[in-house]
């Protein structure tokens, strides 16, 4: 319940964000804790392929994410979604590169369900930081999918 409530949040938060007043804060339920986000994200990092992936579908191009695996750029798929908006690369979802993200200056960090508390606690203050109770191969991770394609 409380995976699919950040889940719902998240999709919540990035595909309706535009209808928020500026004023107005959310609370989400993290792997984490509450986190407090301000108004409407405009400069969201990805740190795992899943959150670019839902980035995009809810019409986000996030100013930064990860490597996909393998690789020294986002995966293949995403190219052709990105357009002239390219992110800038992070690193590696285990390695990321703070340096890089510091700046991006976010407004909102979307990171990933095995993110250590280490480095939880080091993004954190840079800017609210979002990690989902579920690992990224759990058995329910379709219903994010499924929720995006429904509301969208």
């Amino acid at each position: 319940m409380r995976a699919a409530t950040l889940r719902n949040s998240i999709v919540v938060l990035l595909m309706s964000g535009l209808l928020v007043s500026a004023a107005q804060a959310r609370t989400l339920d993290t792997a984490y804790g509450d986190v407090e986000v301000e108004g409407t994200p405009e400069r969201v990092v990805t740190l795992y392929e899943g959150a670019l992936d839902a980035s995009l579908a809810a019409g986000i191009t996030p100013l930064g994410a990860v490597t996909t695996r393998g690789g020294d750029n986002v995966a293949e798929y995403v190219e052709a979604h990105l357009g002239e908006d390219r992110p800038a690369i992070m690193g590696v979802v285990r390695e990321i590169n703070i340096e890089a993200m510091l700046a991006q200056q976010p407004d909102l960090i979307l990171a990933p369900a095995q993110l250590p508390d280490e480095q939880y606690q080091l993004l954190s203050r840079i800017a609210p930081t979002v990690v989902p109770h579920s690992q990224p191969l759990a058995a329910d991770n379709w219903k994010l999918k499924r929720v995006f394609t429904v509301k969208r």
